[in-house]
């Protein structure tokens, strides 16, 4: 298994936003593959470590960064946009 992560790292999506709102988008996701690592992170998250540190939303409710291993896509705003993001990089 560790083999298998380190020639393939695991998909990761990191949200940050609001309580109710980081819920509804972790569900959501949650239906595309149970094999997503998801980590939603409350506005009033502090001291979190850098990779996961990303700017809480100014314009909506949930920022969205898509990653596997170090490497992120830029950030997403949109729910919709998020799942087809997800969608097009394969089963996450």
């Amino acid at each position: 298994m560790a083999l298998e992560e380190i020639l393939s790292p695991p998909k990761i999506v990191i949200l940050r936003g609001q309580a109710s709102a980081l819920t509804e988008w972790r569900n959501v996701l949650q239906t595309i593959s149970p094999y997503i690592l998801i980590f939603s992170l409350p506005v009033e998250s502090v001291g979190l470590p850098p990779y996961l540190n990303k700017p809480c939303p100014t314009d909506g409710p949930v920022n969205a960064w898509v990653c596997q291993g170090v490497k992120c896509k830029p950030e997403i705003c949109d729910l919709q946009e998020l799942l087809q993001t997800c969608k097009l990089q394969g089963k996450i």
